[in-house]
């Protein structure tokens, strides 16, 4: 089965999804000769793309520049259009696996949505909720992360140090937060 997305149906992407999900043939999604903005779209096709992993169908999503749905990456084809990489792309850590964008979007809208992806700028949702936990209170223990994270619902929660440790680690990596060590007691401090 193929869906082409266009101007006129993106957002009943997710619609019309629910009616494939029941049939058991591998669904291709691209974008139609006239498709719509990247920016408009996007949400429909992630919202639609979550409805089919939780239905466990098999399905590829074509010609969707990586850094427009990293979180997808496996499910991201590229066919044989032609494409065009645009200065952002060059500087992305991604550039040997994207092609960029296909070259009829690029006549029709340009550039502005495509940004480089660094290793550092992509959050998980536990680094987002620990850096929203350290912008509410910061310089806090490990303890007192586990204390604040209950209030929030962007991750699935940090059930001990040893996740509060994992986190802080790759945070401090991507220079986002720094770590201090007081009378037995790990700190953590947003940078600025």
């Amino acid at each position: 089965m193929r869906i082409l997305i266009n101007q006129k149906n993106y957002k009943y992407l997710p619609r019309q999804i629910r009616k494939y999900s029941k049939q058991n043939q591998k669904l291709i999604i691209n974008w139609a000769t006239h498709p719509p903005r990247f920016k408009d779209a996007i949400y429909f096709l992630q919202e639609a793309t979550d409805r089919l992993i939780l239905h466990n169908k098999k399905f590829e999503i074509y010609n969707v520049p990586l850094c427009l749905m990293l979180g997808y990456k496996r499910y991201i084809k590229f066919d044989k259009s032609k494409f065009k990489k645009v200065g952002e792309c060059l500087k992305c850590n991604y550039t040997k696996e994207c092609r960029g964008i296909f070259l009829n979007y690029y006549t029709i809208y340009g550039r502005d949505e495509i940004k480089a992806i660094g290793w550092g700028s992509f959050l998980t949702d536990l680094e987002k909720c620990m850096i929203k936990i350290l912008e509410t209170e910061n310089n806090i223990s490990s303890e007192r992360v586990l204390e604040i994270a209950k209030r929030f619902t962007i991750c699935a929660g940090c059930s001990d140090g040893n996740h509060v440790l994992t986190t802080g680690q790759k945070l401090i990596k991507k220079g986002k937060v720094k770590r201090s060590f007081k009378k037995g007691v790990y700190y953590w401090t947003l940078m600025k």
